[in-house]
């Protein structure tokens, strides 16, 4: 357990469909069931995932609270989200920013690919 590579060899794509959850499995060549992790701004974190708690590890799971994030809701209701703190890496946190001003949510999927 630790920190992912944030933002580092990633794939970042919209987190609004099953169809990504699907694609994102489909690259990553891992079970179609599995369900993909979402990264949110750290102050946001309340506003789509019970709880609000900070977690930069994903340690923990979180009800989600808006039924528009399909591809990041697994099938109980929760996800594992990653907070991003502005300070700690301010470039994800703009892209963040600059996604919730376009769409209302500062929600990413978030996957690093097999090497």
């Amino acid at each position: 357990m630790g920190p992912r590579a944030l933002g580092n060899r990633s794939i970042l794509a919209a987190p609004f469909t099953e169809e990504t959850t699907g694609r994102l499995n489909e690259i990553k060549q891992r079970e179609g069931y599995r369900p993909i992790a979402p990264i949110c701004l750290e102050q946001d974190a309340g506003r789509w995932f019970g709880g609000g708690v900070p977690d930069p590890y994903m340690l923990y799971f979180s009800q989600v609270e808006s039924s528009e994030l399909q591809a990041v809701t697994h099938v109980d209701g929760t996800a594992r989200t990653q907070t991003v703190d502005p300070t700690a890496n301010p470039e994800m946190a703009e892209l963040l920013t600059s996604f919730g001003e376009l769409t209302g949510f500062s929600v990413l999927c978030f996957i690093t690919p097999r090497r």
